[in-house]
């Protein structure tokens, strides 16, 4: 998808973090975003969030998205299918768009972790490896 505002080319395109919108978390946190919906025609997002100890989000879903994290450090408590789930260092959660879920830092660290919803829905038939 181009992007908003740029010529439709094959270049590489490079964000730098003092690019970034910067989002305070009420609660305790920030969320740098590189790309914003605004700049992707409302395709999609990605950005790097930090929470902060005992930061919360309310339960909440996401109609269209999937919602991908993956912590880089500290550990990240996601509810989700009825159940806390604690994601350690270098684990994946997806949740799924359309069902309940909240997170948050239920630790004494700060959690970082990317964060971006998945666009892209391809079965395994679909998969080519390229």
């Amino acid at each position: 998808m181009p992007f908003v505002g740029r010529e439709e080319t094959n270049s590489a395109m490079i964000i730098r973090p003092e690019d970034a919108s910067v989002y305070n978390l009420a609660g305790g946190g920030e969320a740098q975003l590189l790309l914003t919906g605004d700049k992707t025609g409302g395709a999609w997002w990605m950005g790097r969030v930090r929470e902060d100890p005992r930061f919360m989000t309310q339960l909440h879903y996401h109609p269209k998205t999937d919602e991908q994290v993956y912590v880089l450090e500290g550990v990240l408590s996601v509810y989700a299918d009825n159940a806390w789930h604690e994601l350690g260092r270098g684990t994946l959660g997806v949740l799924p768009h359309g069902k309940p879920h909240a997170q948050g830092n239920r630790s004494e660290n700060p959690v970082h972790y990317p964060a971006y919803p998945r666009v892209l829905r391809i079965s395994s038939q679909q998969w080519t490896g390229s």
